[in-house]
């Protein structure tokens, strides 16, 4: 996962909430990508850390975000906690 977010995504996934659901919207990149930004995250980094939880709808793939109007690569996720 990118840089910024490791140490409260760790968190957030080691001791979830009951019931929970994890939305993911984020800029994607491999984790040697040469400019990698504190906000990417690498697909498959995403994956392992929620391997617990069930995949809703998992996306990597190339397109416009909700905040940048460029085309650049994104990774969207949705996992909710099984019971």
């Amino acid at each position: 996962m990118g840089c910024a977010t490791v140490g409260f995504s760790l968190r957030a996934i080691a001791h979830p909430p009951r019931r929970c659901l994890a939305v993911v919207e984020s800029f994607a990149s491999p984790r040697d990508a040469a400019r990698l930004r504190p906000v990417d995250l690498d697909p498959a980094d995403l994956l392992r850390a929620f391997v617990r939880f069930r995949l809703l709808r998992f996306e990597d793939t190339d397109g416009i975000s909700e905040w940048d109007p460029k085309p650049t690569s994104l990774v969207r996720m949705i996992a909710q906690k099984r019971r």
